[in-house]
């Protein structure tokens, strides 16, 4: 270890560490721009964090990693792990465009690993080797490794995504804030579903709406269990970034700095969107949400079920609205026939995968059955919202914004 290192108090610097409250960003899996709101805090300098969502699986390596009782196999082991290796080097993250930053979007970065195995070492030198521990070693390498002054920082960042995963970290990290990033779910399932692109094996699938219809109908409630919580609306971060961010920023205890906060990058390189956008796209834009994009993708049958479970939320981040009051406390009698209807997607999920030409009569009743299981697991979701509604199960939503 150079004579640089060795003046390092990784002891004091990890006691800062252990004691910063960690802000865990999740999302309600309709394409909320969990990744955008990220790139946005790159370079704060009183922000510890990875880049993007590599470590949101930390808890699965830690569940796998089979060099617990010699730290400088650990170490190699959290290098080269799958998820892990773009934090070295981002050409490893073409779904995220991470190969094609800055102005020319034909940058990348890498990170020096001879440097961040040495200060991870330096970090968990007379520690125990647990979840904890390595956690905040990880953490406090990568930032040491971009020259980052751990002193300055006042919170860490991590980008966890799937919110319930929380609950592995919880014992270990009690001094944490939960952010959510949500946006209108018509604009998000239709997004979420229509980047599938034809020909690849998720085009079409029949659970493609699941899975955000699930998470968003069950995270408003599922976040109640904690008590610092806070909603971040996409549109309302394109339509007011500065408002918003310095709302966030003043949440958190950190300074708002537009020359940063105002830019989208990951490691000072500017970031275009991921591969799933249609087109290169950085920065802000007034007007995203003004646009319905779900307009011809769902049936007015599907837009007045949605408007009615999720009225709350509707009314909360101000969606735009179709239907008036009078036909809202009318569908509390019609949504429980209403919700029996198959959605228009359904319907084009069924069909396409019923014509296509190289499927043989096997796997089509197999994927008739998937198909009627997956509308049966989304009436249920409708039901289980319904009930919710008619029970009067409340949602608090607190959102930035109202700062």
């Amino acid at each position: 270890m150079n004579g640089a290192l060795m003046s390092i108090n990784y002891n004091d610097l990890f006691h800062h560490l252990e004691n910063l409250k960690i802000v865990v960003l999740g999302i309600d899996y309709t394409r909320p721009g969990s990744d955008f709101f990220q790139s946005l805090t790159d370079g704060h300098p009183e922000i510890i964090q990875t880049t993007g969502t590599c470590l949101y699986r930390y808890h699965g390596f830690w569940g796998s990693a089979v060099s617990k009782d010699n730290v400088q196999d650990l170490v190699e082991e959290f290098i080269y792990f799958p998820y892990h290796m773009p934090l070295f080097d981002s050409r490893f993250r073409v779904t995220e465009r991470w190969n094609k930053l800055g102005v020319n979007k034909n940058e990348h970065f890498e990170v020096d690993i001879p440097l961040f195995r040495q200060h991870a070492l330096g970090f968990m030198e007379g520690k125990e080797v647990n979840f904890r521990n390595f956690f905040l070693a990880v953490h406090g390498a990568y930032a040491l490794t971009l020259g980052q002054n751990i002193k300055n920082a006042k919170i860490i960042f991590y980008h966890i995504h799937h919110i319930k995963n929380w609950e592995r970290y919880m014992p270990d990290f009690p001094n944490f804030k939960i952010i959510i990033m949500t946006r209108d779910l018509r604009d998000g399932l239709v997004s979420y579903i229509e980047h599938r692109k034809p020909g690849s094996a998720s085009y079409c699938r029949p659970d493609s709406h699941i899975a955000p219809l699930s998470t968003y109908s069950s995270i408003f409630y599922y976040v109640k269990k904690y008590d610092d919580v806070i909603f971040l609306s996409l549109r309302d971060l394109h339509h007011e970034p500065s408002k918003i961010l310095s709302c966030f920023c003043k949440d958190v205890n950190i300074q708002f700095l537009p020359e940063i906060l105002l830019e989208s990058s990951y490691h000072g390189k500017l970031w275009w969107g991921d591969i799933m956008s249609p087109k290169f796209i950085n920065g802000f834009n007034p007007e995203f949400g003004k646009i319905n994009r779900w307009k011809g993708k769902l049936s007015q049958i599907d837009n007045l079920i949605i408007e009615f479970l999720y009225h709350n939320q509707f009314m909360a981040f101000n969606h735009p609205r179709k239907h008036g009051n009078l036909l809202y406390y009318v569908m509390y009698l019609l949504a429980p026939i209403v919700i029996f209807k198959p959605m228009r997607y359904e319907m084009k999920f069924f069909f396409y995968q019923v014509r296509r030409r190289d499927m043989s009569p096997t796997r089509k009743i197999k994927f008739c059955l998937f198909a009627l299981l997956n509308y049966l697991v989304r009436i249920k979701i409708y039901l289980v919202v319904y009930f919710r509604k008619i029970t009067l199960q409340k949602i608090k939503i607190t959102k930035y914004g109202d700062c």
